[in-house]
């Protein structure tokens, strides 16, 4: 089963992580060879890596790739740059040496309403447990369940507390799911990022 991670969240799972309502949020997953674990980081939030780092523990340690996919108009004004920035300062957070990749997702404009519209991606392990293929949709497509967390390996979040970040039990209900909303267009899929679409790095 996947887990869908809010702001600020973290939760891990073995072949599926999604991140809703993605404006100007990071989804970072880092991949390991049995599972996945994910931070749904807003603008600032790279201090924060190490409270992500204590959340996986020793499975640090067999990390084979690190993702972070964002908006990176709406994130960094579009310069590309800072994104590479950033992953060199997660990965450090993180104790990560190895390939990073990410894709710059689409800003969609507001809705006819006025409201603003956001973007939910999700990354899937790929056959052969290396790397991951990322899914992209526009967020007023998708589909999401709140409930009561998860009792195995529930969610989690990375808060505040006197100085300190700590992960802790969010307060709130957690998104238990997320589906697109099936269209005679859409057929209930999300977009499929083309690897020739997907920027990747090497951290020294």
């Amino acid at each position: 089963m996947g887990r869908y991670l809010n702001e600020r969240e973290v939760g891990v799972a073995q072949d599926e992580i999604g991140f809703p309502n993605i404006g100007d949020c990071m989804g970072v997953v880092l991949l390991t060879p049995t599972e996945m674990f994910g931070f749904h980081a807003m603008p600032g939030d790279s201090a924060r890596v190490t409270a992500m780092a204590r959340f996986i523990g020793t499975k640090l340690g067999t990390a084979i790739r690190l993702y972070g996919s964002c908006i990176r108009k709406k994130r960094y004004g579009g310069d590309d740059q800072q994104w590479r920035e950033e992953m060199l300062v997660i990965a450090a957070g993180l104790n990560y040496h190895g390939p990073a990749s990410g894709f710059d997702m689409p800003a969609y404009p507001n809705r006819k309403n006025g409201t603003v519209d956001t973007t939910y991606v999700e990354y899937r392990r790929s056959p052969g447990a290396t790397t991951c293929t990322i899914y992209y949709k526009r967020m007023s497509k998708m589909d999401t369940l709140p409930g009561d967390n998860f009792t195995t390996e529930p969610v989690e979040r990375i808060t505040s507390r006197k100085g300190a970040f700590v992960v802790e039990l969010p307060a709130v209900q957690v998104t238990q799911s997320a589906e697109v909303i099936k269209t005679f267009w859409n057929n209930g899929e999300m977009h499929e990022v083309p690897e020739s679409q997907v920027e990747t790095i090497t951290i020294p």
